[in-house]
């Protein structure tokens, strides 16, 4: 009687575990048909209205990639990590206080560039290129773009660097590996901000506005077509960041620095960290335990993507945190309204 029952729950557990796999999956191709569906119905009026376009050479960087007073270019080994190479831009003097910024998707170190020029007078600001963006590494091996995995990659950055611990800053997804550096190596955060994305924990009472507002995740999850979507009619879904973004501050210019970088690097990589969500349920190794350091989440309110419910509720998470809001921002409100993030950023660091 007593193996009928162990064999019982057995069943009952592999049982469950194929309908959630299954409930996956469907919804890894509903959502998949939604956005492909979108494409080609955007691609035919691109078409029919004699729009659409080739995708440029882009042989070499664009200008405002090379300015010298957004900082000096270097690269880290990793020794630990498989020798693994991380791209950085610095500025300010070795020794002071580091602040470290982790992009987001599709983004790459550029986006930190208000920060890297405004904020080094009395701090050492590095922006990286993370694993698989940029020219920093690019790993061949899927498992190896884990959000555990980039956060050990980022705490040697900060060790490699020759420091204990920094204020690590993160945006998007450089957010989310911002939290589980906090959660898995404390240590090394003196301060934690993460900018519009929410934590993990958050999604246990997530509203259904903001559930399908993450339904691209899914789409994420096939193989090549996602690749091939982004980066046809010269990379067009690019535009969508500019759109988004307060005009002002993110030119034309700025828009073929990006499509640059994800030319010569490709989305394969990038698209490799949301390939990873379905093996992990939340950011932290283990148990769930709230994020240590004092942390600051600073929300553009307009954005369309990640709402400020959710960062509301991101508070949960945290032993020591707080939020500060960002009016006239959207989903980056470190380049939409640059004075006032910085500002925000700096009452943070000083208090």
């Amino acid at each position: 009687m007593y193996n009928l029952g162990f064999y019982l729950k057995k069943m009952i557990s592999v049982f469950q575990i194929l309908c959630k796999r299954l409930s996956y999956y469907c919804l890894v191709l509903a959502c998949s048909a939604m956005y492909i569906f979108s494409y080609f119905v955007n691609l035919v009026r691109l078409f029919v209205s004699g729009k659409r376009c080739k995708t440029k050479n882009r042989a070499s960087p664009p200008s405002c990639l090379v300015k010298p007073e957004l900082g000096v270019h270097g690269y880290l080994t990793l020794k630990n990590r498989n020798d693994l190479k991380i791209h950085y831009v610095a500025k300010g003097k070795p020794g002071n206080p580091l602040v470290l910024f982790l992009h987001g998707f599709p983004e790459f170190w550029y986006s930190w560039r208000f920060q890297l020029q405004d904020l080094s007078d009395d701090l050492y600001v590095i922006a990286v290129d993370m694993t698989g963006y940029g020219d920093s590494s690019k790993p061949q091996n899927l498992d190896r773009y884990h959000v555990n995995e980039i956060a050990e990659d980022m705490k040697e950055v900060i060790l490699e660097l020759g420091y204990n611990s920094c204020i690590l800053v993160g945006h998007d997804w450089g957010g989310v590996v911002s939290f589980s550096v906090a959660h898995n190596f404390p240590e090394v955060v003196n301060k934690l901000v993460v900018v519009n994305v929410p934590h993990s924990r958050s999604f246990k009472k997530a509203s259904f506005k903001q559930l399908w507002c993450f339904t691209y995740i899914y789409f994420f999850q096939l193989p090549f077509i996602p690749e091939w979507i982004l980066s046809s009619n010269d990379f067009s879904l690019l535009n969508y960041i500019k759109s988004m973004a307060n005009s002002n501050n993110f030119t034309a210019s700025d828009l073929e620095a990006y499509k640059y970088c994800f030319q010569k690097g490709g989305f394969t990589f990038p698209l490799n960290y949301y390939r990873n969500l379905y093996n992990q349920v939340y950011t932290s190794r283990g148990p769930f335990k709230k994020i240590v350091p004092p942390t600051l989440l600073i929300w553009g309110v307009n954005d369309p993507i990640c709402l400020l419910e959710s960062g509301r509720l991101s508070l949960e998470a945290l032993e020591n945190g707080k939020i500060e809001c960002i009016e006239n921002a959207s989903h980056a409100p470190h380049y939409d309204q640059p004075r006032v993030f910085n500002s925000t950023l700096m009452k943070f660091i000083s208090s």
